[in-house]
């Protein structure tokens, strides 16, 4: 068990941190209660690769993330995900670019380490004119983190209620830099 990333002193690490690779740039995030111990699980989140399956790869490889969503457009990509890393847990989603002939759903619920997660591409909440609709989904539903895509713009905000709105980004780099988004999840809180 260690400290809470967020609650280490500055010189350890810091609470959100940026790192660009050559092709990637990630953003790592630590979603804890304040002051706990814990437990971590890296969580990497993607979204709108649009056919660029090496850029997944290439991420999945860098940070060996213990589970992975992919967050639409396109859910093939995240198909070839799954098949190139059969063992690692994958929550994949349909994007507006997905057709009638995707399989995924348009969106998924996790409870993760206690966090109640809303995995979805985004379109259906109009996230392209703000994140309002997808933010009143979460504080009625009572979802601690709401990851969406859509808009190619990495986001990590943590809002006023306590709830986090996770954006990751592009992963195809299409229209911005690539991104994706390394969570930094509590498992399970220590108890006194």
């Amino acid at each position: 068990r260690q400290m809470c990333i967020r609650d280490r002193p500055a010189h350890c690490s810091t609470y959100l941190e940026n790192r660009a690779y050559d092709s990637l740039l990630s953003v790592y995030l630590s979603i804890c209660p304040k002051g706990a111990m814990v437990t971590t699980m890296k969580l990497l989140l993607l979204s709108d690769s649009h056919g660029r399956v090496g850029s997944l790869l290439e991420a999945v490889d860098r940070e060996l993330p213990d589970g992975a969503a992919h967050l639409g457009d396109v859910s093939r990509d995240a198909e070839a995900l799954a098949a190139a890393y059969p063992d690692l847990p994958l929550w994949s989603v349909s994007g507006n670019c997905d057709g009638w002939g995707s399989a995924a759903p348009d969106e998924l619920e996790a409870t993760l380490g206690g966090v109640r997660f809303l995995f979805t591409h985004g379109h259906r909440y109009r996230v392209k004119l703000g994140p309002g609709l997808l933010l009143q989904t979460g504080r009625e539903r009572d979802i601690g983190c709401l990851c969406y895509g859509h808009t190619h713009e990495p986001v990590a905000q943590l809002q006023s209620d306590g709830r986090w709105l996770i954006n990751p980004g592009t992963a195809g780099g299409i229209g911005n830099r690539a991104t994706y988004l390394s969570l930094i999840h509590i498992s399970e809180p220590t108890r006194p």
